[in-house]
């Protein structure tokens, strides 16, 4: 009976741990803006995950069909979401 119990318990941490794997996967790319080290800014869409805290990079999309580039703090002056 002990043994059912660990295997059940144990499925349950492999399936939970799948399960919030594919929540942090999910994208939301959000109308916004980059600012580019030149002062040149670039509007499209930004992966927004509800930062507490300023994100060490961020991924950005020209157009929603588009392929996404990441960019960090090095990489841009600044950036913006929309709302």
């Amino acid at each position: 009976m002990r043994v059912k119990n660990s295997i059940k318990q144990t499925l349950f941490l492999i399936l939970l741990l799948c399960n919030v794997q594919f929540a942090f996967g999910q994208e939301n790319y959000t109308p916004g803006y980059i600012v580019k080290s030149n002062k040149d800014t670039l509007k499209g869409f930004i992966d927004y995950r509800n930062w507490g805290v300023n994100p060490k990079k961020i991924s950005f999309k020209e157009n929603q069909s588009a392929e996404s580039s990441s960019y960090t703090p090095i990489d841009i002056a600044g950036f913006g979401i929309s709302g």
